[in-house]
């Protein structure tokens, strides 16, 4: 079972159970029409997980808004608008609209992990959205968010260890970290102290993808994640499976069909003696 089945589940399955027909929307549908018997959060996170397995990142975010205006303390509600926010600040073009989106990303997660410090979806999203940031930014930045992206992972894994998206965190944690120039990993790790940097191998890295992918065969992001890595460590080969792994998962998440997008370009670019960064 997916964690994100498990989410919902521990939201909505009873509610779900009174839904007639697919739960899942399709491409340019609205998504299923969910009983008015069944509490507003509750109708919120059924219809927001449907769209957002559809593909339709701002029609799923705007189910979450309108959950949230109802109940505004929602856990469920609050990781879910943290999920979306992320969503959207990784599809959007511009990068002003980049960095809000990712903002509120990390305020909406922050909000989710003081309701539930005990459960890991909030430390997940924040650590998602904070990667995505130290991704973008400049060295100082960089290494201030991604010391909090490896906390807030590190959180989640000990209240789950069997999290899908948070071991492919940490093993993005540690890729990225892992590819910096030595003399800079040298100050950020043993100057700045930043601990991901000091910890970080290609080892740790592989370790944490393959047992997202053992936790979750169809989690996309860790293929993605995983093509690069074996790249970055001159495994071209390897890198050819996995993205043919990767090619034949449906998509079930905005940013799926992007991901595949741009493995298959990393991979082009690879083929044609272009080494990954």
């Amino acid at each position: 079972m997916t964690h994100w089945v498990r989410a919902i589940r521990t939201v909505g399955m009873a509610c779900m159970l009174l839904l007639p027909g697919s739960l899942v929307a399709q491409p340019g549908e609205r998504g299923p029409v969910v009983p008015l018997t069944v509490p507003a959060a509750a109708r919120a996170v059924v219809r927001a997980d449907s769209l957002f397995t559809a593909g339709n990142a701002d029609a799923s975010m705007a189910a979450v808004r309108e959950g949230l205006r109802t109940d505004g303390t929602s856990f469920a509600l609050l990781w879910r608008a943290a999920r979306g926010e992320t969503m959207l600040g990784i599809l959007a073009a511009d990068r002003r609209v980049q960095t809000q989106h990712l903002e509120q990303a990390v305020a909406l997660a922050k909000r989710a992990v003081s309701q539930r410090p005990d459960t890991a979806e909030g430390y997940v999203w924040l650590a998602a959205a904070l990667g995505r940031m130290a991704l973008r930014a400049d060295m100082r930045h960089s290494a201030m968010w991604g010391t909090e992206a490896y906390a807030a992972t590190t959180r989640a894994l000990a209240l789950d260890s069997m999290h899908a998206p948070a071991q492919d965190i940490m093993g993005k944690l540690h890729s990225e970290a892992r590819k910096l120039p030595w003399l800079v990993r040298m100050l950020a790790g043993e100057i700045a102290r930043v601990p991901v940097v000091r910890l970080a191998s290609w080892e740790r890295a592989e370790h944490h993808l393959q047992r997202a992918l053992v936790l979750d065969a169809q989690l996309m992001v860790a293929h993605g994640d995983l093509v690069q890595l074996y790249l970055r460590t001159g495994r071209l080969a390897e890198a050819e499976r996995q993205l043919q792994r990767m090619s034949g998962i449906a998509p079930r998440s905005p940013i799926d069909p992007l991901l595949l997008a741009e493995a298959t370009r990393r991979m082009a670019s690879a083929r044609a003696g272009k080494p990954e960064r």
